[in-house]
């Protein structure tokens, strides 16, 4: 029953586009209930939402509480809806074959808060998106955000994600990232920072991999903590760029990254300078063929080189 009054809900957001926001946001206010995700068997979480022999005499009053009657796979099903709604009609369509759905579906200008949801393979790729807040939010299972747009702030301050998350290529404006909890794979590569990028006290437990990533404006990690390898390896800076206290236990590349603005690593913790030798038991920072339009700071010093023949620019200091 639950099921079908989403898709009942989505039909009148489709018919009347005046509704479309009100409806995402009673789709929204829905996945923020409280939920805990089942968990695996067989490798997946799914099940029949209606099962053999249990017919629709369900009372209204008593579907709301299915999880709690021991059918959270149900419930997953129907959140797993939820989640499918928004991805439909936050997609543009394919411009090139084969053609995913047809345009007429997107929904333009919506914005998103499922602050403090919990999201189970949440997959939002290609979407464009208005404002959103994930604050506090747990991102179950692999979160797909390949080539999203957020035309404006989006905010994922204290989010947590379990698995294996995927920003490459995705647009963003402003980005808040502060205090947010990456348990596996954090992907940002040749995503595009429009404005600020706050990276604040952000933990990643395993690689993030922001090869290619440009930032515009600020793009601060001050005091995150990279507990494997940080790949920043050819990333233009155009902005300040701030590392501040933050620590690296892993490998920390940032070959070929160029820093047109402000750098700061004071009280950064780095590993050696070394040999980029993925087979080495000890982890290196890497700063080879990096560019420091306004003088290489101090601190880092000892893991630049000099140019052939020459010395490191000024400081300024």
């Amino acid at each position: 029953m639950r099921h079908g009054a989403l898709r009942a809900l989505e039909r009148i957001a489709q018919d009347n586009p005046d509704y479309r926001q009100m409806v995402v946001d009673a789709i929204c206010a829905y996945l923020r209930t409280p939920y805990s995700a089942p968990a695996e068997e067989h490798g997946h979480l799914h099940a029949p939402l209606c099962p053999a022999g249990a017919g629709f005499a369900v009372p209204v009053a008593d579907a709301a509480p299915a999880a709690a009657q021991g059918q959270p796979h149900q419930e997953h099903e129907v959140r797993l809806t939820a989640q499918q709604i928004l991805h439909e009609h936050l997609h543009p369509g394919q411009r090139s074959w084969p053609l995913r759905r047809p345009a007429q579906s997107f929904w333009t200008d919506i914005g998103l808060d499922l602050t403090g949801a919990v999201l189970v393979d949440l997959d939002l790729s290609e979407c464009v998106i208005g404002d959103a807040r994930f604050t506090g939010a747990t991102f179950a299972g692999v979160t797909l955000f390949r080539a999203t747009a957020f035309t404006r702030d989006v905010d994922f301050t204290e989010a947590t994600f379990t698995t294996v998350v995927e920003f490459d290529d995705a647009t963003f404006t402003t980005a808040r990232f502060t205090d947010a909890t990456f348990a596996s794979v954090a992907g940002f590569g040749k995503a595009t920072f429009a404005g600020a990028a706050d990276f604040t006290r952000a933990t990643f437990t395993y690689n993030a991999a922001f090869t290619g990533a440009s930032f515009t404006g600020i793009a601060d990690f001050t005091r995150a903590t990279f507990h494997s390898n940080a790949w920043f390896g050819a990333v233009p800076f155009a902005g300040d760029a701030k590392f501040t206290a933050a620590t690296f236990i892993g490998n920390a590349g940032f070959g070929r990254a160029t820093f047109a603005g402000d750098v700061d690593f004071t009280g950064a913790t780095l590993p050696p300078a070394g040999e980029t030798d993925l087979s080495a038991p000890s982890s290196w920072t890497d700063f080879a063929a990096t560019t420091f339009s306004r003088g290489v700071p101090p601190e880092l010093a000892p893991f630049v080189s000099p140019p052939p023949g020459g010395s490191l620019p000024d400081t300024g200091q």
